[in-house]
């Protein structure tokens, strides 16, 4: 009887579903930055060559997305109010299933928050009010982009997701 199914309400199994739906285009939409930016010398010469700024101007609009991307899927349950489909949400309902591994869940969100804390300020800057502190300084609010440590991330998140299928087994 190991193979018994956990009996998962609908509304959890919907959530879980959703949001990793999305996660899942997060994932896409990076990856394929990094195969456009990344990975092949040849190809970042063929895009120079061609209209480097567009492509230039696309790369940090790219990057601006994907901060906002990792940033929003680990926002709180509720804000202002209302209910947010997020991972620290997901985990919450989650953690009424029986089998759902509420220990293990934690620490995995807590090395995305360690993660994801690397474009936290660069997440605030994308969205705040234009601070005259910030626009002044001379390092103009630049942020290092690091593509692997974006990739951590989302195996992480993956390796999240394959831990809510597991504990509904």
């Amino acid at each position: 009887m190991g193979n018994t199914k956990v009996p998962v309400t609908p509304s959890s199994r919907e959530v879980t579903d959703t949001l990793a739906s999305i996660a899942v285009e997060h994932y896409h939409d990076f990856k394929q930055f990094v195969r456009i930016y990344y990975e092949s010398p040849e190809q970042i010469a063929i895009l120079n060559a061609t209209a480097p700024g567009f492509f230039a101007d696309l790369h940090r609009w790219l990057i601006d997305r994907i901060v906002l991307n990792v940033r929003k899927i680990l926002d709180p349950a509720q804000t202002m109010g209302k209910t947010n489909l997020t991972v620290p949400a997901l985990h919450q309902i989650l953690t009424a299933e029986p089998k759902y591994p509420v220990a293990e869940a934690q620490k995995l969100i807590e090395l995305l928050r360690s993660l994801a804390a690397r474009v936290e300020s660069w997440r605030h800057h994308l969205v705040a009010h234009i601070d005259r502190g910030t626009a002044l300084d001379p390092t103009g609010g630049r942020h290092e982009f690091v593509p692997s440590e974006i990739g951590e991330f989302y195996k992480s998140l993956e390796t999240y997701f394959d831990l809510t299928e597991l504990g509904r087994q």
